[in-house]
């Protein structure tokens, strides 16, 4: 029952926020040039052959995340709705996952680890191209986790997909599962092997695409903003990782080893936004749930009951904002060859709130009219120019 209840209020929220940012560009075949300004040769995806050879020109040229950029294209090619309701599904078996790694049956302590502990709830779990990148490729990897320790026949498909899916979470889980190979006290079975394998495949298209190699050449590495990205991870993370190690159970500590392996990973890599350590504080979570288990007493009740009570009233506040945002969004009357909109106003009510400004506000169109964002919008509604002004004060 409660199952269902959590199902239905994330499937509400999916349906109130509204497509934007890179969403707009990927209802369209990709074109570097043209995402970049550089041309204005905008194609509608119009089949699934269309998808295919648009993620071989991404993956050339943009990115290997190509399993992820697929479903983001063919949603936005087919509608948002199937999205919302599809999302919704996938959010279920993931947290589903958790339990299942972390052997308990404490599912609103998970909810509110991911609702307090997510550094960026929305952008990753319910914006669409976010969803796409983080939400479901790892419900992916804890997929293939979990296959590969049941030993399942289906760690082999699962593994490539897994692999082949965002890069600081395929590198936690293939470390986990060389850690997890080495110290078990089982033979390993020629089907691990195979898996790990079939895992590792999909990582190495994941990592050497072409187009990694090709968009790194404009990015430039700035280490205040790597350590702001790695702190900001651990401090969300804090009452998990607390947690984990108060139990002393190795399990517990074998997931919070996994959560510092993203974050640590991505250090090296050219960009650190904080959302690509999605995985991280899953793990971590993965392992407080373990802990759990072993810890009853007056002050962790006591600590879930306050967690509840803010959490009840944080998602009364970002339902709020989400229904405003939809109200505003649909107002919105884009018609003319130049439109003219005004922003969220429903922003600057919450700035300064964390929880409700997770939402996807600041990649509403920007002031400026020949950015990416803009473009592509203005593409999608079929007129020549969007341009977005500021909100009366």
């Amino acid at each position: 029952m409660i199952l269902l209840i959590v199902a239905g209020i994330f499937l509400a929220r999916n349906l109130l926020i509204p497509i934007s940012a890179d969403d707009y560009a990927y209802r369209f075949f990709w074109d570097t040039k043209t995402f970049l300004g550089e041309t204005n040769n905008w194609i509608p995806i119009s089949s699934v052959i269309d998808i295919f050879d648009s993620q071989v020109a991404h993956y050339f040229h943009w990115g290997g995340r190509s399993i992820a950029h697929f479903f983001v294209q063919f949603f936005m090619w087919q509608g948002k709705i199937y999205f919302d309701f599809a999302n919704t599904i996938i959010f279920v078996i993931f947290v589903i996952l958790i339990l299942k790694l972390a052997k308990s049956r404490k599912f609103l302590y998970a909810l509110i680890g991911l609702w307090i502990c997510l550094p960026q709830f929305v952008p990753t779990m319910l914006w669409l191209t976010g969803s796409c990148n983080y939400l479901w490729m790892t419900t992916l990897q804890l997929g293939f986790l979990l296959a590969l320790i049941n030993r399942s026949k289906f760690m082999i498909p699962i593994g490539f997909l897994a692999g082949w899916s965002n890069e600081a979470g395929a590198i936690s889980i293939l470390i986990l599962s060389l850690i997890y190979l080495r110290t078990k006290k089982e033979p390993i079975e020629c089907r691990e092997i195979l898996g790990l394998i079939s895992f590792s495949i999909g990582l190495i298209l994941l990592i050497f695409a072409p187009g990694n190699f090709e968009r790194g050449r404009e990015i430039v590495f700035h280490l205040q903003e790597h350590l702001e990205s790695f702190a900001l991870i651990l401090i969300h993370s804090l009452p998990l990782i607390i947690v984990a190690l108060i139990g002393m159970n190795p399990r517990a500590r074998f997931f919070l080893l996994g959560g510092f392996i993203a974050p640590t990973a991505l250090m090296f890599s050219p960009e650190f936004p904080t959302r690509a350590a999605f995985i991280s504080p899953v793990l971590f979570l993965i392992g407080a749930l373990i802990s759990l288990e072993d810890i009853k007493n007056f002050i962790v009740r006591l600590s879930f009951g306050i967690a509840s009570i803010f959490c009840a009233w944080t998602l009364i506040l970002s339902l709020y904002a989400d229904f405003e945002i939809h109200r505003q969004h649909s107002s919105r009357q884009i018609s003319e060859e130049v439109s003219t909109i005004h922003g969220f106003p429903i922003l600057e009510k919450f700035l300064g709130e964390r929880i409700v400004t997770q939402q996807i506000l600041d990649n509403d169109p920007t002031l400026d009219e020949n950015h990416v964002y803009n473009r592509a919008m203005a593409k999608f509604y079929g007129v020549e120019k969007i341009q977005r002004i500021e909100n009366d004060r």
